[in-house]
């Protein structure tokens, strides 16, 4: 997990990972995940593939998250 201020309003955010895997497949993928500070806690704003040598992200992600 990493904090950064990526919408720019004074708070940090936070940027974390996610998997779609589940036990009964053979694989799953990674997935950017993204939470911004609202109302005193933090919620989710959304999610985006990790792609390989795709540096983290800069800015608030919105797709959809896996399990959503």
């Amino acid at each position: 997990m990493r904090a950064a201020d990526l919408n720019r309003d004074g708070y940090l955010d936070v940027i974390g990972t996610s998997n779609d895997y589940l036990p009964n497949f053979a694989q799953g993928h990674d997935y950017w995940q993204t939470f911004r500070y609202h109302d005193g806690r933090l919620t989710v704003t959304g999610c985006a593939r990790q792609l390989k040598n795709v540096p983290a992200p800069t800015r608030l992600l919105t797709g959809t998250c896996p399990g959503s």
